[in-house]
């Protein structure tokens, strides 16, 4: 094995923004379009954008990917959500936003984050049992040493979004259209570890199902000798 660096010690990630303050965002303005009546373009109502189709994070917005409405609502109730005032193209989604929603301004950025796109081969055994789809959020573990007295597994990437699956086509006993490969979108910093987790591990995918948010860690080649 060539003496590549992938870090300098174990080291946290640069910090983000907090996952759980996106959702709780998105949270807000789903109990707002519930609590609300839509209004046909040109009636009563604060004028807001909404998603024409679900929207996944880091999407660049272009015309078709909003739509206008109005929201009947006390004042101040529909604030934070971006206006039809403002146009969106051309500006960066930082989270995901299902069809119909409207568009909170807190999730709006003028840059897109550097990010890499990855695919992981892996059985559905490790993947969710083959319930993992596009949109969620996974943690990314990698096994490394197994059944040794160096055995060890470090979280490779946090919080990865889930943009694609490729599926079997019953073919060398797998499952008609079980995933064998899920396309992952990860932070640039974080790709490379990734990659060689994959050629050198063993890889699980986790769903975080509590209030606990998983770190990365980082690694050097000689941490896993």
């Amino acid at each position: 094995m060539s003496a590549v660096t992938l870090g300098a010690g174990r080291r946290v990630r640069s910090l983000r923004i907090d996952r759980r303050v996106t959702v709780g965002v998105l949270l807000v303005a789903l109990s707002v379009v519930g609590g609300l009546r839509l209004s046909a373009p040109g009636g009563a109502g604060t004028p807001v954008w909404v998603a024409a189709r679900d929207l996944r994070a880091d999407t660049v917005l272009r015309p078709g990917d909003v739509r206008a409405v109005r929201l009947r609502a006390a004042p101040g109730t529909v604030d934070g959500l971006a206006p039809t005032s403002s146009s969106l193209r051309g500006r960066v989604l930082l989270g995901p936003v299902p069809e119909g929603t409207p568009i909170p301004g807190a999730l709006l950025s003028t840059r897109a984050r550097a990010g890499r796109e990855v695919t992981v081969p892996i059985s559905p055994e490790h993947a969710l049992g083959g319930e993992v789809r596009p949109g969620e959020r996974v943690d990314v573990v990698a096994s490394f040493h197994k059944g040794s007295d160096a055995a060890k597994t470090v979280v490779v990437v946090a919080g990865a979004e889930v943009v694609g699956l490729a599926r079997a086509a019953a073919l060398l006993g797998e499952a008609r259209g079980a995933p064998v490969g899920v396309t992952l979108a990860v932070p640039a910093e974080d790709a490379v570890f990734l990659v060689f987790a994959i050629r050198n591990g063993e890889i699980d995918l986790l769903r975080s199902t509590g209030r606990g948010r998983a770190r990365t860690e980082r690694f050097e080649a000689s941490d896993l000798r």
